[in-house]
């Protein structure tokens, strides 16, 4: 039975000691601001420590039972201060104070009551140390777990509740087995006693798994948080400087977006292209949509902002604003290093909203299906916007005459799909233009 406990604290021993000098420490590198995870690298540590005393004590004797004790009962309370700061702020060095005089205390009454107490009392004692610090744990995590119902969260709850049943069994069994066998120290006890320890001990490494998975979703949610503010900001700068070189309307950038956004929700319901309309791809689409004439930041002032009809060279030099969109938005993204959806989606906007369907478009000639699904779409909402808007040259039209307008370019101008989802969402069109009228 020796043997066997040795083989158990030597193997778990490792385990923990692994733990705490490797993905804990990449971990701690990346939450530096957040000092309280010392606490558990403290707390797997002094599970190593623990598991390695016990290992050792046949060899040099009860001293080493006192400190495997005293780093158990450690590593329940870095547990706990770690608990606790996920719910309010802790002061790192006045805890790590209080931790290491509570340990000091410790050691000294663990000491006492390992050289005056008996065995079955000293299991028990200890066995109540463990209870009262699962409680507080277990107090701690229910408030974190009711602000973000975490899975993790509520694996550790679980975790913690376990021991407690564990370590109350154990106190029934030593009360009933210690009259009966004479137990002097853990190396005398049967299956029943060392089946409950090994429990306790795979229980304690779930924990940490769970807390270390936990952080790493943390970590994940931080640098994707850190991504999307990035990325928001680009868009801003963007948005500004393709708000400040449009000539068309103020709100044009604002109705056109609500009406890609109605436009791809409508597609989505009807089925069509079910693997590029989601959720997601939507919500790119109605970000990426004010950025399809980026690209007339390099249109000279005098074809821009031209109050009449432009003359065929304007226009030829105009019609450069889709291919310079486009090259824009990928200097972009390559200088940000970003493949999100976002960028990806005013790429194929800013590029191809001026493809027709019959393939006399412009810049690239694209026909049908070819030409992507989201500059399709955008394609539509920009000549809607563009006929029922009044501009410098021209009065604007009513919906009754821009609808007609668009239905007859079914299938020379618009995928004849998306015109039909136009047709369905007439009145929501309607509204969006009322709404963000200039």
């Amino acid at each position: 039975m020796e043997l066997v406990n040795q083989a158990m604290y030597l193997g778990f021993g490792l385990i923990f000691f692994g733990l705490s000098f490797s993905s804990i420490n990449d971990l701690r590198f990346q939450f530096n601001q957040q000092r309280s995870m010392h606490f558990w690298s403290i707390a797997v540590l002094a599970m190593s420590l623990s598991c390695l005393s016990f290992l050792i004590y046949p060899l040099v004797g009860g001293l080493a039972l006192t400190i495997g004790n005293l780093m158990q009962i450690a590593s329940d309370i870095a547990l706990g201060i770690l608990f606790r700061s996920f719910n309010s702020s802790i002061k790192n060095k006045w805890a790590l104070s209080k931790f290491t005089f509570a340990l000091l205390v410790l050691g000294v009454i663990l000491e006492f009551v390992r050289t005056h107490v008996t065995y079955d009392h000293r299991v028990e004692f200890l066995s109540w140390i463990a209870i009262a610090l699962s409680i507080w744990q277990l107090y701690e995590l229910s408030f974190q777990y009711f602000k973000t119902k975490s899975i993790y969260i509520g694996f550790l709850i679980c975790a913690i509740t376990s021991q407690i049943i564990v370590w109350i069994y154990r106190i029934w069994l030593i009360d009933n087995d210690v009259s009966i066998f004479g137990y002097s120290s853990i190396f005398d006890e049967e299956w029943t006693e060392f089946l409950a320890r090994l429990i306790v001990i795979v229980l304690y490494a779930l924990i940490f798994i769970a807390i270390g998975n936990f952080f790493y979703s943390k970590l994940v949610q931080q640098e994707q948080q850190r991504r999307e503010e990035k990325e928001n900001q680009m868009l801003d700068a963007l948005k500004n400087l393709a708000s400040a070189r449009d000539n068309d309307t103020g709100n044009h950038i604002v109705r056109t977006q609500h009406y890609v956004k109605v436009l791809a929700e409508r597609l989505r319901s009807m089925g069509y292209q079910p693997r590029q309309l989601n959720a997601a791809s939507i919500n790119a689409m109605f970000k990426a949509a004010p950025l399809h004439d980026i690209g007339k930041v390099a249109i000279p002032d005098h074809i821009l902002l031209k109050p009449g009809p432009l003359n065929e060279e304007d226009w030829e030099i105009m019609k450069t604003h889709a291919a310079i969109g486009e090259s824009v938005l990928r200097a972009s993204a390559a200088d940000s290093n970003s493949d999100d959806a976002v960028i990806s989606s005013a790429i194929k906007i800013a590029g191809c909203h001026h493809e027709r369907w019959d393939g006399e478009g412009y810049p690239y000639g694209l026909r049908g299906e070819s030409i992507p699904l989201e500059a399709r779409i955008m394609s539509l909402a920009d000549m809607y916007d563009a006929l029922v808007t009044k501009r410098p040259y021209k009065e604007g039209w009513s919906h009754q005459d821009a609808a007609r307008e668009i239905l007859s370019k079914k299938g020379t101008f618009f995928d004849p799909t998306v015109v039909e989802a136009f047709m369905q969402e007439e009145g929501a069109f309607q509204r969006i233009a009322k709404q963000f009228q200039d």
